[in-house]
């Protein structure tokens, strides 16, 4: 079983608007609220694969309560540490006339030294049932930036592999505890290694010194021209075919998924980077935030172009 674990989770919702204007009333044309957080997109998409999933992390309020309504509903197992505060709404506002996404994160609660300790128990209970760790996302307010650091090195006393999925101080705090995977963008890179990056070739040798510091697996998410990842095995990148992209909103959340599934059956690398591209892909093609139709990933991964740098 895999647990994936949100500590900020949130009510996504999808706005449906033509021709947003500032300063103006804009009126909405559909509206979909889902249970969110970058953890329980990893976790849908899991499920949606038909692999075994708990999601876990910190809840609190009316939309905590929201959040696990809905997770039973999709019949999602989880098991969260509630907080006296009140949990996130998150907002993408989508135009359906410029093609646009705009997405409005609020905060989040503010948790207690106590309530953070509750979590820790449960993190370890989770940790020893389950077999791969997937940790994604912002912090809440009242955890510092070394608590996902904290956890990686809990989770490896378990002999856990944590998948990582953060960004700023967080990931820059977290790989100091050579975290299994993590999946910097074009950007994050430059800053995580300090290196000027011009191309592919630049780009994975970046990579690979994130990769001989301690990480397993360095993956860098490239949008729509797919992945590269650097492990022990080389450089492989990774490119999907052409799709008809419908919400890119939480692709990078379905590759941590996949790359989850693929620690969890011991993919080889090639494997994994073909599987996770597609799962990836796939996932832009479904509407809904951080969704999957498996049958969209069966058409798609055939057309999954792998090959090593």
């Amino acid at each position: 079983m895999i647990a994936a674990f949100t500590l900020n989770v949130s009510v996504d919702r999808r706005y449906v608007v033509e021709n947003s204007r500032m300063n103006a009333v804009n009126r909405v044309k559909e509206c979909t609220a889902t249970a969110g957080g970058k953890g329980l997109n990893v976790a849908r998409v899991i499920h949606a694969l038909g692999e075994k999933v708990i999601a876990g992390g910190i809840a609190g309020g009316n939309l905590g309560r929201y959040v696990t309504s809905e997770l039973d509903r999709e019949g999602i197992q989880h098991h969260f540490t509630m907080a006296a505060g009140e949990s996130r709404c998150c907002i993408n506002i989508i135009d359906t006339l410029t093609g646009t996404q705009t997405e409005y994160l609020e905060p989040g609660l503010t948790v207690s030294p106590e309530e953070k300790a509750l979590f820790v128990q449960d993190f370890d209970e989770l940790c020893a049932q389950s077999s791969v760790i997937t940790i994604s996302g912002s912090l809440p307010r009242g955890l510092d930036t070394n608590t996902y650091a904290e956890l990686i090195e809990r989770a490896r006393k378990a002999g856990r592999p944590v998948l990582l999925d953060a960004s700023g101080a967080a990931l820059r705090a977290g790989i100091k505890s050579n975290p299994y995977y993590i999946k910097p963008n074009e950007d994050e890179i430059v800053q995580l290694t300090d290196c000027d990056i011009n191309n592919d070739e630049q780009l994975a040798e970046a990579a690979l010194r994130l990769h001989r510091g301690g990480i397993d697996r360095v993956v860098v998410s490239m949008g729509k021209r797919g992945a590269m990842m650097a492990c022990s095995e080389g450089v492989v990148r990774g490119e999907p075919p052409v799709i008809k992209a419908l919400n890119t909103v939480g692709c990078g959340d379905s590759m941590t998924a996949a790359f989850a599934v693929a620690a969890e059956k011991g993919m080889t690398a090639e494997e994994a980077m073909r599987y996770a591209v597609a799962v990836s892909a796939a996932s832009a093609m479904n509407p809904g935030t951080g969704g999957l139709n498996k049958a969209d990933f069966e058409a798609v991964l055939p057309g999954v172009k792998v090959f090593r740098l």
